[in-house]
């Protein structure tokens, strides 16, 4: 990968492929697909810019910006408790403890 100047020179068809094929940026190509996915108006994002002014508040100002990208994400990605049955979890915990026991 070149120097900041070769990248600013670069058309952006050219710019993407090389920011997505680099080691130093894994995460570009799924952030552009997430933006090409994502509507103007949506929803969906409209629900995460509120999560994040709400997570972002003067009292909480000098959160780090890992910490911040993890709490969106569990705002955004996972279920609501209230929704969420634990049978599922429960009979897989149970079937595996009984796996482990049968190889012993």
């Amino acid at each position: 990968m070149g120097s900041i100047s070769e990248l600013r020179k670069m058309n952006l068809i050219k710019l993407v492929k090389t920011l997505c094929g680099s080691k130093n940026f894994p995460n570009v190509g799924i952030m552009l697909e997430r933006v090409a996915a994502s509507k103007p108006h949506s929803a969906d994002v409209e629900r995460l810019i509120s999560a994040r002014n709400l997570l972002k508040s003067p009292l909480s100002s000098n959160m780090n910006i890992e910490t911040e990208n993890l709490s969106l994400y569990i705002n955004y990605n996972m279920p609501l408790l209230y929704g969420w049955d634990p049978r599922d979890t429960v009979y897989h915990s149970m079937y595996k403890k009984n796996m482990e026991s049968l190889k012993e």
